[in-house]
């Protein structure tokens, strides 16, 4: 993950929420303890439905920051995984991202379409192979390196929610703030020059 706090108090956030084709580690599941892989695909499958997708913090759902619909927030999937770009000025993640608090990226993802291959002394592996993707989190106040499963009820009924996190390398930029240039002293030998 990389983050430039810029002078004009926004942030700039990039990085991947979660890679494809590599095992996870031990996940809690519907399925029980597992190692996961994400097929590759299914990140750009999910967003060719053209979902709006939102992102927030920590999973709230009444804090969304920027989304995909109105472009404040881009997602796609490359060879590595499901990459997330935005821009933001909003104050918690402002201030949050300046005292180094950012721990990561988190998704939730819901209509998991799975297979689950049993190994010989490990963990069961679960094929990820189609997900509807819910929305993509912030980590700042939670522990980055976690997963879970949630039932939540909204307005369509009930929906069973997993939320999955990465933990990576976080790079920090900020930005000097740019200071205006004093004139004072060339304005004073001006109009001596011109003699006023």
């Amino acid at each position: 993950m990389r983050i430039e706090v810029r002078a004009d108090n926004t942030v700039r956030i990039e990085g991947y929420v979660n890679v494809v084709e590599r095992e996870s580690r031990p996940v809690i599941t519907p399925r029980g303890k597992v190692i996961e892989r994400v097929e590759s695909g299914v990140f750009r499958k999910a967003l060719e439905s053209g979902t709006d997708i939102p992102m927030t913090i920590d999973h709230n759902r009444e804090r969304v920051i920027t989304r995909t619909g109105d472009g404040s927030l881009t997602l796609k999937e490359d060879a590595i995984g499901l990459k997330a770009e935005t821009v933001t000025s909003d104050a918690e993640v402002v201030k949050a991202a300046r005292e180094k608090l950012i721990k990561g990226w988190s998704f939730g993802m819901k209509n998991v379409i799975d297979s689950l291959e049993e190994r010989e002394g490990k963990l069961p592996l679960r094929h990820i192979r189609g997900i509807t993707l819910d929305h993509v989190t912030l980590v700042i106040h939670r522990n980055s390196c976690y997963s879970a499963t949630s039932v939540e009820v909204r307005a369509e009924g009930e929906e069973e929610i997993e939320e999955r996190s990465m933990a990576g390398e976080i790079t920090m930029q900020i930005e000097a703030e740019k200071k205006k240039p004093d004139y004072t002293k060339l304005e004073e030998r001006l109009k001596k020059l011109k003699g006023e």
